[in-house]
């Protein structure tokens, strides 16, 4: 049998749809603290250049929102995900305008940020 959620089942957790938006929220904020911690440990330990972490970084932190947006969100899923995807997006681009990188990263995350919202959309429809 195929499950019909990704990372939180959805029709286990009985609570209102404005719980599930600030249990969404909440889980995107302790996201970010977590991705925070993560891209300083693995600068410091693995003597790795901070920017190539944060740049790697972006890829995981769109998967992550991409993941509770399509399990958490009642409604608006899609256009809430290509928003927030836009977003990362431009962020991933202006950062690697002010380290003075090339922007073949900014491509390669824009060309896997559209294919990620293609893949969990089409689930979200069979799910339905």
């Amino acid at each position: 049998m195929k499950k019909s959620y990704i990372f939180i089942d959805n029709k286990k957790l009985m609570v209102s749809d404005f719980l599930k938006w600030i249990i969404f929220i909440a889980f995107i904020c302790l996201f970010n603290f977590i991705m925070i911690d993560f891209q300083s440990l693995t600068s410091n330990l693995f003597k790795i250049n901070y920017y190539v972490v944060i740049n790697f970084s972006f890829f995981i932190r769109n998967v992550v929102y991409l993941i509770l947006i399509y399990d958490l969100i009642p409604r608006f899923k899609l256009s809430i995900a290509i928003l927030i995807s836009i977003v990362d997006v431009l962020q991933c681009m202006v950062f690697s305008t002010m380290v003075n990188d090339s922007l073949h990263l900014t491509i390669i995350f824009l060309i896997f940020s559209i294919i990620m919202n293609i893949i969990f959309a089409k689930g979200a429809r069979r799910r339905v």
